[in-house]
């Protein structure tokens, strides 16, 4: 019994010795990023998809790229860095991180987004994060992922971190049709006018009517996303439209110019369509008064000598 006694204390012994001459050697192992592949993943936020390591997305779509930091030894890795290439039209995005200690502890991978032909992929400011390796958030990282670098900071020894980032697919740009077009047009318009004549004491009223023509054209320009037959279409309609406005107003002007010019040669031959001649007043002077008061008197003389005369007869 004493004896067993004795083995294990040595036993406990020798695992305490052993325990204390590996430690510094665990504490003084350097830090190493995993490699291989399946670290870097992305997947389709509007599609509801799974993490994979090539997917597909559609004009509008939202993705997400994620790539997994795990530090395989015990030693913590200092100023890691960061940073994926984002091709604008889609394809393969290359993952790499740094680390102090340089060579082979840092890692890469690389993940592909397959687009349409058109379509363009960009980086969504603001979307780059830390998490934990139990995907809680442990903070929000500077933009600069696809454009430079990201520090993270520490990667602790035997844990396991996640840096994600979010991009937008965009439909492409329609294509732009332009076309200029050239039109004339001829048009007629008939207007009436009137002029007064001066005669003397009488004026004079005469009137024309006239009938002219004229001729325009106008330049316009069309846009149009639909086609060039699209856009030379609306064109030439709209140098047409322009050019039919600008005759009619031409001709209407040439015909009121007729018509003025005819009215007021009416009014030089005479051919004048209606004449009004001023009333004459009687005239009330004191002269007009005597002469009817004289006038009045003499027929009033006359009928009392008739009377008289007839008086004496009977």
């Amino acid at each position: 019994m004493k004896s067993l006694s004795k083995i294990a204390a040595v036993a406990t012994g020798l695992i305490a010795v052993a325990a204390l001459s590996m430690s510094p050697v665990l504490a003084a192992s350097p830090g190493q990023l995993a490699g291989g592949t399946g670290l870097y993943l992305a997947k389709n936020l509007t599609q509801s998809g799974s993490y994979a390591s090539s997917i597909s997305a559609a004009c509008g779509d939202e993705v997400q790229y994620s790539m997994m930091l795990s530090n395989v030894e015990f030693g913590d890795l200092t100023n890691v860095k960061v940073n994926a290439t984002l091709p604008s039209n889609g394809g393969t995005s290359t993952f790499t991180a740094t680390t102090d200690l340089g060579g082979a502890s840092g890692t890469s991978d690389s993940a592909t987004v397959n687009l349409a032909s058109g379509n363009t992929i960009s980086y969504e400011n603001g979307s780059t994060n830390l998490y934990d390796g139990s995907g809680h958030l442990i903070r929000t990282l500077s933009d600069g992922i696809t454009s430079g670098n990201v520090n993270i900071g520490t990667v602790s020894g035997s844990t396991t971190e996640f840096v994600n980032f979010k991009a937008q697919v965009s439909c492409p740009a329609p294509a732009t049709f332009t076309a200029t077009a050239t039109a004339t047009a001829t048009a007629s318009a008939t207007a009436n006018a009137a002029a007064t004549c001066n005669k003397g004491s009488a004026n004079s009223t005469a009137s024309a009517s006239a009938t002219a023509s004229a001729s325009a054209s106008a330049t316009a320009s069309a846009t149009s996303t639909v086609s060039q037959a699209d856009a030379n279409a609306q064109a030439q309609a709209n140098a047409q439209a322009q050019a039919n406005a600008q005759a009619q107003a031409n001709a209407q002007a040439n015909a009121q110019a007729s018509a003025s010019a005819a009215a007021k040669a009416k009014c030089t031959t005479g051919a004048t369509v209606t004449t009004t001649v001023p009333p004459s007043l009687p005239n009330t002077g004191p002269g007009d008064v005597a002469g009817l008061f004289v006038g009045t008197s003499a027929f009033g003389g006359i009928g009392h000598y008739l009377f008289r005369r007839g008086r004496r007869g009977l």
